[in-house]
């Protein structure tokens, strides 16, 4: 049977979205790599946030019985695409798929041997789940509430090596996914949008309006 790593990316996030988070990856994913660390242009970037959310982590992984690797690097990231590519790609050293989820991210559905009797068979290299932008607390001076638009979180280890938002490149290569493996009905990954309190959003905020100016990575 295939194996599923996921590949999560953190800085500076609630305690309780990442137990929430690492908790839900439990019946569908096989192992986690969580790396830890800010990037640049994203105000009060560091190398590690605090002490308290890697034991978060590892606290919420034993629960569930999940093999955890957390890595914390010794410097900030150059963009959030760069680290996000770099923890796909060392999660794909220990699995056949990766899934990438972010740390305001969850499960709420998984039927895990549907997804890896799928998986096991697919010819293609990236699969798309359901994923659904939770409003709650919505307090943007946009008044359009973020829309649900990236699906694609499945993807073959060894494939994959940037993903920017709905995109998926490799190689450099910009590839248009007209057959992906539909996993809609056994995944559902849920965004908690805006709930990590107003200081993190503002920063979150003020990071994409450096990253426009800056033109430091072009989102698809």
């Amino acid at each position: 049977m295939v194996r599923i790593c996921a590949a999560l990316c953190w800085f500076e996030e609630p305690v309780e979205f990442l137990q929430r988070c690492v908790r839900s990856l439990a019946g569908v994913c096989d192992e986690l790599v969580a790396v830890d660390g800010g990037w640049r242009h994203f105000p009060g970037a560091a190398p590690m946030s605090g002490p308290d959310q890697e034991e978060a982590v590892w606290a919420a992984a034993r629960a569930v019985g999940l093999p955890v690797r957390v890595k914390v690097p010794d410097r900030v990231w150059g963009s959030q695409v760069e680290k996000r590519a770099a923890v796909m790609e060392m999660a794909g050293e220990f699995c056949d798929w990766v899934l990438v989820v972010d740390a305001d991210e969850y499960v709420a559905h998984a039927d895990g041997d549907v997804v890896h009797a799928a998986l096991e068979v697919a010819a293609e290299n990236v699969g798309i789940v359901t994923h659904r932008n939770l409003h709650r607390g919505w307090t943007a001076d946009n008044p359009d509430p973020p829309r649900a638009g990236m699906n694609r979180r499945l993807y073959r280890a060894g494939t994959t090596v940037i993903v920017v938002h709905s995109g998926y490149i490799r190689h450099g290569e910009y590839l248009h996914v007209a057959d992906p493996v539909d996993l809609r009905e056994a995944l559902t990954i849920e965004h908690d949008n805006w709930n990590r309190g107003d200081e993190r959003n503002q920063r979150a905020k003020d990071y994409r309006r450096e990253r426009e100016r800056a033109r430091v990575e072009v989102w698809q």
